[in-house]
């Protein structure tokens, strides 16, 4: 998961580079949703477009082709199963449309690496606690 932090990242920094008023539209309007949304089941489809924007921002055939090969890190809506990310990512993803509509791209990339990381210690969490890392003799 943290791979796909680091194609974000990068997706992100070119999306700040090749910024527009469209795709400052289309974080905007995002972003508005982010904030009124409440539950797992709001939150995900909005950060599914999020990331989407970005990509499409980011002008890049080889990065989604990149995206397009890579599994997803969870079957099925990502906040169902790891309710404790809803928050950060929300801050997270806020934080990033902020950083690159001020043309810092750095920022962008390092906050989607963060988010990432983060995420990926949750979802350890989750498959921990549900057994999946024990040892079977």
């Amino acid at each position: 998961y943290e791979l796909l932090g680091v194609v974000y990242g990068f997706a992100t920094r070119q999306a700040t580079l090749h910024r527009d008023d469209d795709s400052d539209e289309a974080l905007v309007a995002i972003e508005k949703q982010l904030r009124r949304a409440t539950t797992a089941g709001a939150l995900y489809p909005l950060a599914v477009s999020f990331h989407a924007a970005i990509v499409a921002a980011a002008r890049s055939p080889r990065i989604r082709a990149l995206l397009r090969a890579m599994p997803p890190l969870v079957p099925g809506d990502f906040f169902e199963l790891v309710g404790d990310a809803i928050d950060g990512q929300r801050e997270a993803l806020l934080a990033i449309g902020s950083a690159i509509r001020a043309g810092d791209r750095d920022v962008a990339s390092q906050r989607y690496l963060d988010m990432t990381g983060r995420n990926t210690q949750l979802v350890v969490e989750v498959f921990r606690t549900r057994g999946l890392f024990e040892e079977t003799t």
